[in-house]
């Protein structure tokens, strides 16, 4: 037989095909050991909240009784325990700016399942119950509300998200924007990138997240050795000269290393399970479990196994993470025998066959502008899960560049000089503001975005509200109500009202520089890109900062690679 060492050396610049991934994480399967990344790429993103101005409570008008406790940041009412309800001292028209009759929809959350569902009409003696359609009258518009609890319950009760909107059904909660869609210059909305914080971590590892280490004994167990992925462990009253007598028949292994894992997804759990050898005096060997917490404390799965003497019994777990939680931990029980528990996984999403943990790499990546980007209909140099095509900075590890495709102007900050088409030139309460940016980044794209207003491709003139970009002539326009500006008399006066909205919102513009910016890496950052390097079998690239990814490496197909993995041992 061929010796493994010279074996190696001999494969070991035959890289095979290339092996591609994208999104985050990237998952390249069949992939071989050592091999170098042949392209690693991270792209940007820009999220902006935005609302369609149907919630119509304006919570900043809540005034406390002196029983409930009101969070204006959280935007919580909390009701004390044995109450039946608070409030009564303001009504539906000091709530909601401006509502008139009509029909309505309540929604909200309770911390307190018990609580009664909904609010109360004082004067009419009248729930106005969550979820349900309610004709407000002008009446019942002035009488005084009050907020739920419930006189028997020994908890509070935190209300959150209110939300009243017209309508016979309840939607997704959205916060007040004064009855009015944003970003607008009365409520905007900023704009948050990928690598804000100047930096993006990026991990490569293996798909089994479990590493074997950190197994300890206990009082009523002894882990006898751990050798080719296998535990093997028996109960202290028990070896193989004297099984044990004593009450003492149950142990657990302990796994004291928490895994991080992310709520909401679903992991699997497996591993092979033996019994070696029974105790003598006990007839039927029982269920050994699995439990696994989410603390010290709380278990969220209690899984039995079944226990065969001398012979492997293959266990799969789906183990869903409840909310709240971002580690776990695992005990497996040794009943009434000694056992081998051999190629333990935790992986994301559904089962696949056992790999070894493998020591996770990683790479600091420097974004001291962040990675900008902005959604585009064609053209874009990525598209996302959801088929959204975006233009995005980028960081490309292989070129050695971090790559500007966007332009990120702090209105306030620069000097722009801005002009307008007139006060309603086009629209009866319409103006539009627009400046030439050549000086900047010449414009590569219509698209833009804007802290006080959307995109709009008619922005164009004032005809709608929104922001957008010239391509031919190199310019910015943002479009607004005409009644948005303290003084539009005239241009000039309309022009300083304007820059006064730019000055109190800290308004940004973002959109697309038609010739990109490329700088170079830095030398610490190149190398330990070529340092990364794949696995036998799986190889996980992902990133700190949900940013889409495109990677590359060379692979095999997967007999090779499994061939491979046990010639040398992997």
């Amino acid at each position: 037989m061929m010796d493994s060492l010279l074996l190696y050396k001999i494969l070991k610049n035959r890289t095979g095909a290339e092996i591609s991934a994208s999104g985050n994480p990237a998952i390249m399967s069949d992939t071989l050991k050592n091999n170098p990344m042949n392209e690693m790429k991270v792209f940007g993103w820009s999220k902006q909240e935005t609302t369609k101005g149907k919630n119509l409570f304006d919570f900043s008008r809540l005034v406390s009784d002196g029983v409930n406790a009101i969070d204006y940041e959280k935007q919580t009412i909390t009701v004390p325990a044995k109450t039946n309800n608070t409030g009564y001292n303001q009504t539906l028209r000091d709530l909601c700016p401006g509502i008139t009759p009509g029909t309505y929809v309540l929604s909200m959350k309770r911390s307190n399942p018990e609580s009664n569902r909904g609010s109360y009409f004082l004067e009419a003696a009248k729930d106005f119950l969550e979820n349900t359609p309610t004709e407000l009258t002008d009446a019942l518009l002035d009488n005084h509300i009050a907020w739920y609890n419930n006189p028997d319950s020994e908890v509070e009760n935190v209300i959150s998200e209110i939300q009243i909107e017209i309508g016979t059904e309840a939607t997704d909660y959205e916060p007040y924007t004064g009855g009015q869609p944003s970003p607008s210059p009365d409520y905007p909305q900023e704009i948050v990138s990928a690598g804000s914080d100047g930096k993006i971590g990026v991990e490569v590892r293996g798909k089994n997240l479990f590493e074997l280490t950190g197994i300890r004994d206990n009082e009523y167990l002894r882990i006898e050795k751990i050798e080719n992925n296998t535990i093997y462990a028996r109960p202290t009253n028990m070896n193989a000269e004297s099984p044990g007598t004593t009450n003492y028949s149950n142990g657990w292994v302990n796994f004291s290393e928490k895994i991080k894992v992310i709520s909401g997804i679903l992991y699997t759990i497996s591993l092979s399970y033996k019994a070696v050898q029974k105790m003598m005096e006990i007839e039927k060997l029982d269920p050994a479990r699995i439990l696994v917490f989410k603390d010290s404390e709380n278990i969220i799965l209690n899984e039995e196994i079944k226990q065969e003497i001398g012979k492997y019994v293959d266990v799969e777990i789906p183990l869903l993470i409840p909310d709240g939680t971002d580690s776990i931990y695992f005990t497996i029980t040794c009943n009434n025998c000694s056992v081998a528990i051999k190629n333990i996984q935790i992986e994301e999403g559904g089962y696949t066959s056992y790999e070894p943990y493998h020591e996770p790499q990683s790479l600091s990546i420097s974004t001291p502008t962040g990675l900008l980007a902005i959604p585009v209909d064609s053209d874009g140099n990525y598209t996302d899960a959801n088929g959204q095509q975006w233009i995005s900075d980028y960081v490309d590890l292989k070129r050695g560049k971090y790559v500007q495709n966007i332009c990120d102007l702090p209105l306030k900050d620069i000097s722009l000089e801005w002009y307008t088409w007139g006060t309603n030139a086009n629209v009866s309460n319409g103006t539009g503001f627009f400046a030439y940016v050549t000086k900047y980044a010449r414009v590569g794209n219509t698209k833009a975005l804007a802290t006080i207003c959307r995109h709009h491709i008619d922005a164009w003139g004032g005809r709608r509200v929104g922001c957008n970009a010239d391509i031919n002539n190199s310019y910015i326009t943002i479009s607004l109500h005409t009644s948005d500006l303290d003084d539009a008399s005239d241009n000039t006066k309309a022009i300083a009202s304007f820059k006064k909205i730019v000055e109190q919102t800290d308004a940004h513009v973002l959109y697309v520089r038609a010739e990109p910016i490329e700088t170079d890496l830095t030398t610490e950052e190149i190398q330990a890109y070529k340092n990364l390097v794949t696995y036998a079998g799986t190889t996980i690239v992902e990133n700190d900062a949900e940013c889409y990814m495109e990677v590359s490496a060379g692979g095999g197909d997967g007999l090779r690679a499994k061939k491979l993995a046990l010639i040398l041992g992997e």
